[in-house]
């Protein structure tokens, strides 16, 4: 899946879905621009096919070509943004196991990395947005095991110290992990919401 990242032509393939003419020139001049390089350009022509649209999955179809030039454009802030925006939208259209969608979360996660948000690229990836409130749960204990590991292993029991160990390796994700599920107040979101 990787190797097709970095490849307009390829990442927006599911723009070959689209049978309606108005919206593929727009398209096509869209392409063009990319390929120029001319992000600012393409940007104007798929904002005219988004505004065209009658089809919903066209649309997204369209604002995922967006959050990709977005992206290509380094344009950080607003294409995290738009992401997170648009991601009731995109989870929709898109299957869970599709490209498409794990590549916005991988636009997203970089976005905030390239800015050195880098709790917030980890946060992202765990937030009750994408996930349910079990899973996120989950995303947190896996961060914090290996946060425990860090302290725990690495500073107490390499030091000797095995109480430090034994009281540390397991409350320290269980407790912060239980705290944060229940203040994001994950377990009153409805089935149908996430």
């Amino acid at each position: 899946m990787l190797g097709i990242f970095g490849n307009f032509d390829v990442e927006t393939r599911i723009l070959d879905k689209i049978d309606d003419d108005n919206l593929l020139i727009n398209i096509d001049k869209m392409d063009k621009a990319v390929t120029a390089k001319n992000y600012s350009k393409a940007l104007v022509h798929v904002n005219r096919a988004i505004d065209k649209c009658s089809n919903e999955n066209y649309r997204v179809y369209c604002l995922y070509a967006k959050a990709v030039i977005l992206y290509y454009n380094n344009d950080n802030d607003n294409c995290a943004q738009f992401i997170e925006d648009n991601m009731n939208d995109f989870k929709k259209v898109f299957k869970y196991t599709s490209t498409e969608l794990w590549r916005l979360y991988t636009m997203l996660w970089n976005c905030q990395y390239r800015q050195k948000k880098y709790f917030s690229s980890i946060c992202s990836m765990c937030s009750v947005k994408y996930f349910s409130g079990l899973l996120q749960t989950v995303c947190y204990a896996v961060i914090l095991i290996l946060l425990a590991y860090n302290v725990s292993f690495k500073m107490f029991y390499l030091s000797g110290d095995f109480i430090g160990t034994v009281l540390s390796a397991p409350i320290l994700p269980v407790f912060t992990s239980v705290i944060l599920f229940i203040f994001n107040g994950a377990f009153k979101i409805r089935k149908k919401q996430l």
